[in-house]
């Protein structure tokens, strides 16, 4: 179980119990870097989970090379809606996108806003396609996520 399945909860536990001797071990396993970047978290959950980058990136519905250049950190977002599309496509869960947001410097989901509800509620029922969530959106009359790389 890596670290992105673990709660603070969790932890908090591990840490009462671990002594100065496995401190080094504790910090290895289950401590984020300070560098750690919104991509590198990602492509971090991809490894764990054994997908491919390709695959996460067509669910997501952008371009191939913009997906790439997301995912490997050579280019940055100011569209809240393209991180979250990445988040979906890479079936991220409520608590991995918190950070991910945060991350990427935008805000959380905010269950009292009807469209964050609604994409969160989309992800806690394990829909991957940005496509689905956009049909939901819709059919509520609400801002679709955009996408596009233009």
């Amino acid at each position: 179980m890596g670290i992105y399945e673990k709660s603070t909860t969790e932890l908090d536990q591990i840490l009462s119990q671990t002594g100065t001797s496995d401190l080094d071990a504790y910090l290895s396993e289950n401590t984020l870097k300070k560098h750690e970047t919104a991509a590198e978290f990602i492509s971090a959950h991809l490894n764990e989970t054994g997908q491919k980058k390709k695959d996460v990136i067509a669910r997501a519905g952008l371009s191939e090379q913009y997906g790439y250049q997301l995912l490997n950190g050579s280019k940055k977002t100011k569209d809240r809606d393209k991180i979250l599309g990445l988040c979906i496509a890479a079936g991220l869960d409520h608590k991995q996108t918190e950070r991910v947001l945060k991350m990427s410097g935008f805000s959380p989901l905010y269950s009292k806003v009807d469209r964050d509800a609604v994409i969160q509620i989309c992800m806690n029922k394990g829909i991957r396609s940005v496509l689905k969530v956009n049909e939901e959106l819709d059919k509520r009359g609400m801002e679709i996520l955009n996408l596009n790389t233009t």
